[in-house]
């Protein structure tokens, strides 16, 4: 017999897990709307010109896409690709519906997204985003920057995730304060300091070295990325001592991180760390302004759980108009894979069913489907067990498979044997009162 070797990288779980992890994506589903966000689906392929060159370090991540066997000359072949994110897909969907859409559009998006990484803790080759944005026509207020990161901590806090950090910073900053200090190809710059909590500092040196920096600007670099706190003026005082000069940029950036940050204490506070961290630089070349990330305060060494930023540019790559936008990306996968890890998952359960109808030999199919559909009709889910086993079996298997109620049917139908499994309870009650039965006990759970 062939071995099936489990492929890495790709997370599976078991009906039970699978039941506690969709009861996550509805709750955080449920909150996207309370805010009034748009669920939208996107196809899981895109051209490849369309995902490619939104940053070096992505294109190396992108998983093509090409027939396994193909003696045709189909022109589509080795064209397209699996999305790595949902905010490229989100760009062409917009500029391709632009005149279907109302602005500011605001969007929800829950899907998988592929990248061929390492698989290691925290990182997947296939994943669960669920990403809100806000996009523009010509302009977008900045506090659709507090928006989309309210709405991602309003969910997160309903997932009972445990202590959770948010790091803010902005690219106006970096960019500001970056050329500030001398340097003068600051994009690439940026991806280098992104890889800040990957490499040790000395490497981190050695790589703006290389990249033409001297050794001076370099450690100025670094010690601007080391700037963390929670406070507005010790943030401005901190950033002075290493940006002796400063620029307009380097100050919008600062007063509406600051604004930013006050907003989001004030509501959020209490379930929250919430800092401004000059370390933050995301790696995508789409960002224009607000970036921030988020992670568990209790693992600081696991990847961030959320993310997202301004990227005012972003649309313009497939069209012509402006449509600035801002938008947050909770790492579904990462969150409840590592909750899974810890034990810190709430109970969950192997099956959807309330109602298991067990039966005895000399009870009709016919009648045990009857019953069953009765149930159904009145939205409660049920199950029949149809095979030829002893009750004994039939309870045992209600019991694995976590179903709350047993309804035992005999030839006479005008009883019918409730058994709670949960209690061991049963009680005999007339046919016509099992609906109004069923219904008062589940509303009691």
């Amino acid at each position: 017999m062939k071995k099936i070797n489990k492929i890495s990288g790709f997370p599976e779980y078991s009906p039970y897990i699978r039941s506690i992890e969709l009861d996550y994506i509805n709750k955080i589903k449920s909150s996207f709307a309370l805010h009034g966000f748009t669920d939208i689906e996107t196809p899981a392929v895109e051209l490849i010109e369309t995902l490619s060159s939104k940053g070096e370090d992505v294109d190396k991540e992108i998983y093509s896409l090409s027939r396994l066997a193909d003696n045709s000359n189909n022109d589509s072949s080795g064209k397209f690709a699996l999305h790595y994110d949902l905010t490229v897909p989100l760009a062409r969907y917009v500029s391709q519906h632009f005149n279907d859409l109302d602005f500011p559009f605001r969007r929800s998006q829950i899907q998988k997204v592929w990248r061929g990484e390492r698989p290691q803790e925290g990182r997947y080759r296939e994943f669960l985003q669920c990403d809100i944005d806000i996009i523009g026509s010509e302009n977008l207020s900045i506090d659709s920057d507090y928006q989309v990161i309210a709405a991602a901590l309003d969910a997160m806090r309903k997932l009972n995730i445990g202590k959770v950090g948010l790091k803010l910073n902005s690219r106006k900053i970096l960019e500001g304060a970056y050329g500030c200090i001398g340097v003068v190809n600051i994009d690439e710059v940026i991806r280098i300091m992104d890889k800040i909590n990957k490499v040790s500092k000395a490497e981190l040196q050695d790589m703006l070295i290389k990249h033409g920096l001297d050794s001076q600007i370099a450690e100025k670099c670094i010690k601007f990325a080391e700037i963390s706190t929670s406070n507005g003026e010790i943030l401005e005082s901190l950033i002075s001592n290493v940006v002796t000069s400063n620029n307009d940029l380097l100050n919008e950036g600062l007063q509406e991180t600051i604004n930013l940050m006050n907003r989001l204490q004030s509501k959020f506070g209490k379930y929250f760390d919430i800092q401004a961290d000059m370390s933050i630089a995301r790696g995508f070349d789409y960002y224009t302004g607000m970036i921030c990330e988020g992670y568990f305060l209790d693992y600081p060494a696991y990847p961030s759980i959320c993310a997202g930023g301004r990227y005012d540019n972003l649309v313009s790559n497939f069209s012509n108009k402006k449509l600035p936008g801002v938008g947050m990306s909770i790492g579904f996968t990462r969150i409840f894979t590592k909750m899974l890890a810890e034990n810190l998952l709430p109970q969950g359960s192997k099956n959807p069913a309330k109602v298991m109808i067990a039966r005895y030999p000399e009870t009709k199919f016919e009648d045990l489907e009857n019953l069953a559909d009765l149930l159904r009709n009145e939205n409660i889910s049920t199950i029949v067990h149809y095979e030829d086993s002893k009750l004994t079996k039939q309870l045992r298997y209600a019991s694995k498979i976590q179903i709350p109620y047993v309804i035992l049917v005999s030839d006479s139908s005008d009883v019918i044997e409730l058994k709670d499994m949960n209690t061991g309870a049963q009680e005999i009650i007339k046919a016509e009162n099992l609906i109004q039965s069923l219904v008062g006990k589940n509303e009691s759970r």
